[in-house]
């Protein structure tokens, strides 16, 4: 009998040891340490690891610690409390956590409570090392009498909020935002600032980062705060911005920029990237200055703001659109698909790539050359189209007016691809017109304004009206069918027949001007219905 309460005994000690075992196993790891938690608070300055500087037993992990009287404690090893509360003394002096080298990883919360006059501080000082926050940095008390100072290159890494009013030194130190909708602070400055979330962090207040600003993940929202990028910009993620906003250094997009409000200015001192897949959307129709350069391969849309561009514009994929006035100081390069639908002035080169799109619906001013291997295509009649020097079209290249709008070509005009004017324009002509391959005139009138040659390899039909300037001499080297009139502005308005030319004309020709031709041989057909 005796032996049989022994064995009793014995199986419910191992059947209580069995169901704490696996009670270990299923409760979650934190509900664990909080129920075996202990607080430590300290008695004394000294390292973080020493029995004596808590009167008895140093923190493990799990532990919620207190640091206060004015008293220093260092960590000197890695460490996991749960929560970590820093009071100023009561007397004049700060009582500090300092990290130094070394990693504390805060499974809850932080606190700092500051004191009675400036003279009495709580401060979280970090040098090289690492603080990781789980959840919040708060400053319930005279947070005007808090600090968190770094003083050399170390990380805070925030999952919660960072209060507003806490004392903020930067140095060289990065600040990472790691948590979901998280509030990042009040007026502070930063280092290096990282946003790695899954939800929002807003601004809390006016914000310089004197480092980087990267946006690994999740969205940063400036709100109705101003900030400033003295270093380079890097979006992978999204970033609302509806104030004033500047980057010294480069920008690279390959998330969503979206500038929402035209308070404030928006500035990028250095070359911005929208790499593809990225997104910039200007839907607040904002001023933006690009100081050195864009560069898109993914969806820009730069909204009816002014965008100002001192430097080159590259469409090197994807789209690009600007429905305000657009000024490029340096070469276009166009590869994917640009919409010009504001004023738009190129003070330089514009190159068209082989499946390139430009599509122009305002007025268009290139400085210099136009090269075309892909298409431009004048699709709205506001504002004047004019291209200051030689419009070259390449093999497999298009220039279609699509519309019944005025072109003027300063530099003339060199076809070997394909000039389509089937919204029946007018086009001026100051340099000369070549034609190799395909030539659609539509029935606007072509104007001639200083001498120039019609030469190429192919004929050319000019289905309206040709006008020549007063004082002007066409000469013509090849075969030419104007289906209307020739005109010319005065008796000195000429039109030249060169050596194996023909002239085909179905309208009037030059009753105000010269025809010229004597050369041997040339052929002038008149084609027409009536009295010419």
């Amino acid at each position: 009998m005796g032996a049989k309460q022994v064995l009793n005994k014995t199986n419910i000690r191992v059947l209580l040891l069995v169901l704490f075992l696996h009670l270990l196993m299923v409760l979650p790891h934190n509900l664990i340490c909080t129920a075996f938690a202990a607080t430590r608070t300290s008695a004394a300055s000294g390292n973080w690891s020493a029995d004596a500087t808590w009167g008895g037993t140093a923190p493990v992990d799990g532990d919620d610690v207190v640091i206060n009287s004015g008293y220093i404690v260092t960590l000197d090893t890695t460490a996991s409390p749960r929560n970590v509360t820093i009071t100023a003394p009561t007397s004049n002096g700060t009582s500090t956590l300092a990290i130094g080298a070394n990693t504390l990883n805060i499974t809850g919360s932080l606190t700092l409570n500051g004191g009675g006059n400036n003279n009495r501080r709580a401060a979280l000082t970090i040098s090289t090392g690492t603080v990781t926050i789980s959840g919040s940095i708060s400053a319930p008390t005279q947070a005007g009498r808090t600090d968190i100072t770094f003083s050399s290159n170390g990380v805070l890494n925030i999952a919660g909020d960072f209060a507003s009013g806490i004392n903020f030194t930067a140095s060289t130190g990065t600040v990472t935002y790691t948590g979901g909708n998280q509030s990042a602070g009040g007026t502070y400055t930063y280092n290096d600032l990282i946003i790695s979330s899954s939800g929002t962090v807003t601004l809390g207040g006016n914000t310089i980062v004197n480092g980087n600003l990267t946006i690994n993940s999740g969205t940063l929202d400036n709100s109705n705060r101003t900030l400033s990028v003295a270093g380079n910009y890097s979006n992978s993620g999204t970033h609302n911005i509806a104030n004033t906003f500047s980057v010294s250094g480069t920008s690279d997009v390959s998330g969503t920029l979206n500038i929402t409000s035209t308070t404030g200015t928006k500035t990028f001192t250095g070359l911005v990237t929208v790499n593809s897949g990225g997104t910039w959307n200007n839907s607040g129709n904002e001023t933006v200055a690009f100081d050195d350069g864009l560069t898109t391969s993914g969806t820009f849309t730069g909204g009816s703001g002014t965008n100002t561009i001192t430097g080159n514009l590259t469409v090197s994929a994807g789209t690009l659109s600007f429905n305000g006035t657009t000024s490029v100081s340096q070469a276009t390069t166009i590869s994917g698909t640009a919409t010009f639908a504001g004023s738009t002035t190129l003070s330089s080169t514009l190159s068209i790539a082989a499946g390139g799109t430009l599509n122009t619906s305002n007025g268009l001013s290139v400085g210099t050359t136009t090269d075309i291997s892909g298409a431009l295509n004048v699709t709205g009649t506001a504002g004047n189209k004019t291209f200051t020097e030689a419009v070259t079209i390449n093999s497999g290249g298009s220039f279609n007016i699509t519309v019944n709008e005025t072109v003027a070509l300063s530099g003339g005009l060199i076809n070997n691809g394909t000039w389509n004017n089937s919204g029946n324009g007018a086009v001026t002509l100051q340099e000369g017109l070549t034609n190799n391959d395909t030539f659609t005139s539509g029935t606007g009138t072509y104007t001639f304004g200083a001498d120039q040659a019609i030469n190429g390899s192919n004929a050319i039909t000019f289905s309206g009206a040709v006008a020549i300037s007063n004082g002007v001499t066409v000469t013509n080297d090849i075969t030419v069918t104007v289906s209307g009139a020739i005109t010319g502005g005065n008796n000195s308005s000429t039109w030249e027949n060169a050596a194996n030319s023909t002239l085909n004309i179905g309208g009037s020709l030059l009753t105000t001007g010269t025809l010229t031709a004597t050369a041997n041989p040339n052929t002038v057909n008149y084609n027409g219905a009536g009295n010419q």
